[in-house]
Parts: structure tokens; sequence; C-alpha cells
């Protein structure tokens, strides 16, 4: 029998074939991403900030402020149904485009305010002078050129670019000349008026504006924080009215309600945080009269549990303390809020997180962590029920704050005023 025949490949392949055979990944220079990092880091911390500054704002407007604590029981609500701390941070991009909004349309008005000022001095010198004719005219033409800017700025997303394109034009016009880009894409008015010619300026503008409104689900958040107020109203009632009444009780009657109403107190801010946390993530009224799901959560995840609530009750007490200064003045209540915010917001993000580690796990940790927990809690609850109880006799309005709980309502510090 004659051998089999052996076909080998050719010496040389031709180009069709080295081309066709896998190449070695190339290596992606990762520092030509920093720009793009730091830029997306920057963004983020910017927008973090001006949702800290908002939910501020909201928590010292009447009504509004149920907004502000729905959005911190949204917090520990999504992050214990997700798993993941950063899943708290809500609406951080929405914030960021809103805060540089802002900030860029102040820039812009920056050339309008020093002529105004100019003028304003010109007038005050010499009223019927050259200097504040000419200024004048200056502010007016200043004025439509500015109020045409933003507006088409504004209508195009409100980027820096849409801002900062005369400054930018020269590099957008290369780009536009050797064909990388269209003059559409970079000329605000241009888009502007090209939409306006079609007549679809004032639709896209309104569908914009309302899906942005729409995405912010305000009504959810009050529904929220309406129904989590509610629920720790009704947690809250029996301790605080003893812990109040005590005050105006004889001596022998004031302990014995005052240590009923503490023990009481201590009961209730041991389980008030996680039953709200698991209010927010299921939405059902059934879980803030719920204390047994809190109990087992407990037990398969006592550490958390007890982190979650050393950090909650640890930094509600200074907001006890500052509650004893007066009121400030309506206009700069919101600086006092942004503390409230800042330090409870942490605590919401605790709970949500204890919760979630409870609900990865579906059996009870040892007995000797579980009770751990539990006598480590004595302690913690006690001392915060007797900073509250002390607090209304260093309190400027007395037993009236002791309403305001600011750990398990709103944060805000004079709500009730």
């Amino acid at each position: 029998m004659s051998a089999p025949i052996t076909y080998l490949p050719p010496r040389h392949a031709d180009l069709s074939e080295r081309e066709a055979l896998p190449t070695a990944p190339a290596k992606s220079s990762s520092w030509r991403r920093w720009p793009a990092r730091l830029a997306a880091g920057g963004e983020w911390l910017i927008g973090f900030a001006c949702l800290l500054v908002g939910l501020a704002i909201v928590a010292a407007i009447p009504v509004l402020q149920i907004l502000s604590f729905g959005y911190l029981l949204e917090v520990s609500g999504r992050i214990a149904r997700e798993g993941r701390l950063r899943a708290g941070f809500i609406g951080v991009p929405k914030a960021a485009r809103v805060g540089l909004l802002i900030a860029h349309s102040w820039l812009m008005l920056l050339p309008i305010r020093l002529v105004s000022d100019a003028w304003y001095e010109a007038q005050l010198i010499d009223p019927l002078g050259p200097a504040a004719r000419n200024l004048r005219g200056v502010q007016l033409v200043l004025l439509v050129l500015t109020m045409g800017h933003l507006i088409s700025a504004w209508y195009c997303g409100g980027r820096a670019r849409h801002f900062y394109w005369p400054l930018l034009s020269p590099i957008y016009l290369w780009r536009t000349w050797r064909g990388r880009l269209r003059m559409a894409d970079w000329l605000p008015p241009l888009r502007m008026g090209r939409d306006l010619r079609l007549g679809e300026a004032y639709r896209r503008s309104r569908d914009r504006l309302w899906d942005f409104c729409v995405s912010l689900r305000l009504p959810y958040y009050f529904r929220l924080g309406g129904l989590g107020l509610l629920g720790a109203a009704c947690w809250l009632a029996v301790p605080v009215l003893l812990l109040a009444g005590a005050a105006a009780l004889p001596p022998g009657a004031a302990a014995l309600a005052g240590l009923a109403g503490g023990l009481c107190l201590a009961f209730v801010a041991v389980r008030l945080p996680f039953i709200e946390t698991n209010f927010a993530t299921e939405g059902d009224w059934d879980r803030m009269l719920d204390r047994r799901l809190t109990g087992q959560q407990f037990a398969r995840a006592p550490l958390a549990f007890w982190i979650a609530l050393l950090l909650t009750l640890g930094l509600a007490i200074p907001l006890h303390l500052i509650q004893a200064a007066p009121p400030l003045l309506p206009d700069l209540r919101w600086l006092l809020n942004l503390l409230f915010v800042i330090l409870l917001l942490p605590a919401r993000f605790a709970a949500g997180w204890a919760v979630a580690r409870a609900k990865r796990r579906e059996t009870p940790r040892f007995v000797v962590s579980r009770w751990g927990a539990r006598l480590a809690a004595v302690p913690v609850a006690m001392f915060y029920a007797l900073i509250v109880y002390l607090s209304q006799f260093i309190n400027f309005y007395g037993s009236w704050r002791l309403l305001e709980q600011p750990a398990f309502m709103l944060p805000a510090p004079f709500w009730l005023i």
C-alpha cells in the first residue's frame, strides 16, 4: 500500500492568511483614561455635594421636609434590596447636572454683573454723563446676548461645552473643517434655530423637562416619607409622652415616668431604624408594625446590627444637643439642616448594610455572638435614652422638643416651630 498523502501548509502564507491568524491583544493604555476618570470622579463629588445641599434646603421647607425623609428611607431600603453600599447614592448624576447647570449659569452672568456695578457707580457720579449712557447701552446689549446664550445652552442640555463653546470654537472649527464634527453638534444657537424652524423646539424642551421631573420620583418619596413618619410617630408616642410628662409630675411620679419612658425609648431605639429599613425595602405598611422580623434579622447578623445601632444613636446624640440652642433665622436654617443630613446619612447607610447582611444569611449566628451583641446594645440604647431625657431640661423650648427625634424622623432641627 502506498503511504497516505500529507498536505503540508505553504512555507510563506499570503497576506489574507496572515491577517486571519490570531494576534495578541494590544495592551490598553490605561494612562490615557485617567483624565476621563478624574473628570467623572470630580463630577460625582460635585453631584454628591449638591445632593446634600439640596436635601438640607428641602428639609427646611415645611411639608416638603417629608421628601428629604423619604429619600433617607429609600437610601437604606435600596442598600438592603441590592446588597451594595453604592446603591445608596441615589440621584447623584441628576444632582450634578442641576448643580453644574446653576454654577455655569452663574458664571455666565458675571460680565453683566460687573457692567451693572460700573453703571451704578457712574450713575451716582454723573447721571447724565456719557459714561453712564454708554454703560447703560453695554448693559442692555450684554443682557440680550447673555439671555440668548443661556437659553440655547439650557436647551441643548446644559453641559459645560454648551456654555463655553465661544472659547472652544477654534478647536471645534478645525474639527468641523476636517469633517470630524458637524457644526450643529457644537453650536447651540444653530441647533436651537434649526428646531425652531422645524417647529420641534417647544415639544422637545417640554418632553425633556417632563422626563426629568418624572425621573425624580417626588410622589414616591413623599409617600414613603409620609408613611415612615407616621409609623415612627406610632412607635415613639408612648416613650416620648412618658419622658415629657415626667417633667410636670411630682418627684416620685416623675422618677417612675422617666424610668418607664427611658426603658420604652431604649426598647424602641434598638429596633426602629431596622423596622424603617424593612418598610423602605418592601414598601409594605405591615413592616412598620412587625418587630419579629427585626429580631430574626438581628440573630443572623448581630455584629452588623450592633455597629449600625451604635452609628445611628451615636450620630444622633450631637443633634439632640444642638437642638438645645434657640432656632436660627429662617434664611440660615438650612445650614443647620445640612449638618443634620450629613450626620444622618451614614446612619441610613449602616442600617441598610446590616439588613442586607442579614438577608444573605439563612441561619442564626452562634449563641455567643448573638447574646454578646444584645448585651452590648443595652448600654448604647440606655445612654441614648438618658441623653434624650436630659436634653429637655437644657432645651430652649423644653419638653416640646422631645417630639423631634432626628434619628428616626425628619432630618430637621426645628420642624415643629
